[in-house]
């Protein structure tokens, strides 16, 4: 019947196909060491004949049966199955073949498409690291980093070869990015007007004694961030790094808010680049609880909640009073963020002095909590004159 005649082929084809994925699960093992076996292909090719000279010597259902199998029978698997395996074979053998002058000229000619860096001038930089082990990478011109990331490229080690896993042409795009980005920071350092790297600690010539000059120069004023219930690591280290940035005296975290002692710390440390370490920080179980700490601890409180109500008030168009004033150094100005999606517990909004919230001109209703944090921190300052 054509029902037995098609089960008569579809068994053969099942069977062929799953010994097929058994062998190339095998010899995966050797690709993702980046080595390609040479019997893969043979192997894949010998079943895939072995399956079309089985389908051939079965007995073949009528011209109609026929067409609706041959969308069925995985042909095509197998042909593409070859075919990635010998595309994959032929990339790893090129990676290792090509000789250290053709790796030059990839690279140089990507240098000149996508910087505007001097490949020769780079090249003859490397050379002469190469020959005077005794002066090292320094160069002033680019960077230690790039004429390393330049010699690893062009001169590479044979276990870096076997870790590569693009092409030759793709390899030095990738490079030749990567070089233009260092050589843009390590020209950026060396200028003294740009300061986009902290201060390094310093030796004193008197005593041999470290001194941070950082520390020399840092201001802290009497504010105080409370995070209420956030739920984001990145964000409690974005705003760590805000609050080293105001001078805030310390960052109060509650409830389940990732802080430096507790979980989520890596990822905090990570955001904040190391301004968790720079900032005093306490830990509570609830916010209620943080609130009472507070104010037991301080003579005058000023407890500011950064919300989107109906209650809220423009934040530029609050008088927040100054604690850092000679006259009144007795108080401290608590800012109370909330979570990410739920905002502040609805529960401590009446122990809030005051609500304000930043002004929204476009289809959303509020900004990041990590985003707000420095807009009403900055005003804060502004408004007591600590800029000036």
């Amino acid at each position: 019947t054509p029902q037995f005649v098609s089960m008569k082929v579809f068994m053969p084809s099942c069977l062929v196909l799953a010994r097929s994925l058994s062998l190339i699960k095998t010899n995966l093992y050797f690709l993702s060491r980046r080595q390609a076996p040479p019997s893969l292909k043979v192997n894949c090719a010998r079943w895939s004949s072995i399956f079309r000279s089985s389908a051939n010597n079965s007995e073949k259902p009528p011209q109609d049966q026929q067409e609706k199998q041959q969308d069925n029978l995985p042909f095509q698997y197998l042909d593409d199955v070859d075919q990635k395996v010998s595309d994959t074979i032929n990339i790893f053998h090129e990676c290792n073949t090509v000789s250290s002058y053709q790796r030059a000229q990839l690279l140089h000619e990507q240098l000149i498409q996508l910087t505007t860096i001097d490949p020769v001038r780079l090249g003859n930089a490397v050379e002469h690291a190469l020959l005077n082990p005794t002066e090292g990478y320094y160069n002033t011109e680019f960077g230690t980093s790039a004429l390393k990331t330049y010699r690893t490229y062009v001169y590479p080690k044979d276990s870096q070869k076997q870790q590569t896993q693009y092409p030759p042409v793709v390899a030095a795009m990738r490079t030749a990015r990567q070089i233009d980005f260092l050589v843009k920071r390590h020209k950026s350092h060396q200028l003294e007007w740009v300061r986009h790297h902290d201060t390094n600690p310093m030796t004193t010539a008197v005593d041999n004694t470290m001194v941070d000059l950082r520390m020399e120069t840092k201001r802290t004023f009497p504010l105080i961030i409370l995070l209420d219930n956030l739920r984001s690591a990145n964000n409690v280290g974005s705003i760590f790094r805000t609050a080293d940035a105001c001078g805030c005296a310390q960052v109060i975290t509650a409830g389940i808010t990732p802080h430096p002692y507790g979980s989520g710390w890596q990822k905090v440390s990570k955001t904040s680049l190391g301004a968790d370490a720079a900032v005093s920080t306490r830990h509570f179980t609830t916010t209620q609880q943080a609130l009472s700490s507070l104010r037991e601890a301080n003579e005058n409180v000023f407890v500011v909640g950064l919300e989107t109500t109906f209650k809220s008030v423009d934040y530029t168009r609050v008088p927040y009073p100054n604690f850092s004033s000679q006259e009144n150094k007795t108080g401290v100005l608590i800012v109370v963020l909330g979570n990410e999606v739920t905002g502040i517990d609805t529960e401590l909004m009446p122990l809030m002095d005051v609500l304000v919230q930043i002004p929204m001109f476009g289809s959303k209703n509020s900004l990041n909590v990590a985003a707000c944090a420095p807009v009403v921190l900055y005003e804060i300052l502004r408004q007591w004159g600590v800029m000036e």
